[in-house]
């Protein structure tokens, strides 16, 4: 994991926010979350060829790509397009699996 990656959810952490992410099962996370702070569900890769990370706050949609030369994020702050994007990754929550980190 990016030390930039890192950093960013160990202040999330600090700030008690709770925070669910869709990753692609081949994302390989190290970061251990003591306060239980992030949830993760993971899409199998085999059958969706899911390359991006999806982070679901109250007031924020955050999309990101961590790969090791072209890594990049988008936030959308607009109520409108978060109200949408809650309802696609709840379909994507509901057939990810767990993540055991």
């Amino acid at each position: 994991m990016p030390a930039y990656e890192e950093e960013f959810m160990r202040q999330t952490v600090a700030m008690k926010h709770k925070n669910r992410s869709v990753i692609p099962s081949s994302n390989q996370r190290v970061f251990k979350d003591e306060e239980k702070a992030w949830e993760y569900r993971s899409i199998d890769v085999e059958k969706f060829p899911f390359k991006m990370d999806i982070t679901i706050t109250d007031k924020r949609v955050i999309i990101s790509s961590v790969q090791e030369k072209t890594a990049i994020g988008v936030v959308i702050i607009h109520d409108e397009i978060i109200r949408n994007f809650k309802i696609l990754f709840e379909v994507l929550w509901s057939i990810g699996k767990p993540d055991a980190v």
